[in-house]
């Protein structure tokens, strides 16, 4: 497998500490992973009362369920490459939870899908996690994985060059690593093909007229609907996204282009 093959992830944001099912997430994960014909190999759990070494899926659920899963601070679940070098470039699926920043994240190689559509899917993970960890903000994105699409998730980067353009993008990236918070005032991390939204969001204002009816006014915006409880999902359009995250970050609203002291108007 090459390194710049291309992987999707969906990352969700926001849910309380206290709201996260662990022991339902994993068994949410195992069956994530077998829905793309794969199974977990690998678990890494972070937390003062447990070693942090890898070891495999059942002697993992066995000590979460022994210490109690709110005692860990973070989960990795892996389906790793054979004969891989590096775990951080070794896997073909992925999941993390990260309880003390309740950030939730699923990666995987995009040919596991088959003729699977991949937003479908992405939007019916989304939905059986409502249950779950109780998730505010939601994104999916696509990247190849010498970029790091799991790293991406908590506004960390790998595999960018030191030209003038790649470090503009690592440093877009890493505002969300000091800035997550925004979001909760109403910003946006970025423009993704699908953005689940609180309605705090879709009501920053642009120039009088909030987000969300200036994502409904024309079509070329993509397809802004009801999801959840107090969610919206924005499904916006692949060849507009560039027109549509200049608007937005002319108006400050993105986490990723816009200052720690810019403000939505």
């Amino acid at each position: 497998m090459k390194v710049n093959e291309e992987y999707a992830a969906l990352a969700l944001y926001g849910g309380a500490e206290s709201e996260i099912e662990v022991l339902q997430w994993l068994d949410y994960s195992s069956v994530f992973f077998e829905r793309l014909g794969r199974s977990i190999d690998t678990v890494g759990i972070a937390g003062t009362r447990f070693s942090g070494k890898p070891m495999g899926y059942a002697a993992a659920r066995k000590k979460l369920e022994s210490i109690g899963p709110m005692e860990a601070d973070a989960i990795e679940l892996y389906c790793t490459l054979p004969n891989y070098r590096q775990l951080a470039f070794g896997w073909q699926v992925a999941a993390n939870l990260d309880l003390k920043s309740s950030t939730v994240v699923f990666s995987f190689r995009m040919s596991l899908l088959g003729r699977v559509d991949a937003l479908q899917m992405a939007q019916e993970v989304f939905h059986s996690l409502e249950a779950l960890c109780s998730y505010q903000y939601g994104i999916f994105y696509k990247m190849p994985l010498s970029q790091g699409p799991a790293l991406y998730a908590y506004g960390l980067s790998a595999g960018l060059g030191y030209d003038e353009a790649s470090m503009k993008r690592g440093d877009e990236i890493a505002q969300w690593l000091h800035r997550r918070e925004e979001f909760q005032d109403g910003k946006l991390r970025d423009v993704y093909n699908l953005n689940i939204l609180t309605d705090r969001q879709i009501e920053s204002d642009l120039d009088g007229q909030s987000l969300g009816d200036w994502i409904r006014s024309t079509r070329e915006r993509g397809l802004l609907e009801p999801f959840g409880t107090s969610r919206h999902v924005w499904h916006s359009i692949d060849q507009n996204i560039a027109e549509v995250r200049k608007v937005l970050s002319e108006h400050g609203v993105l986490i990723a282009t816009s200052t720690a002291n810019a403000q939505a108007k």
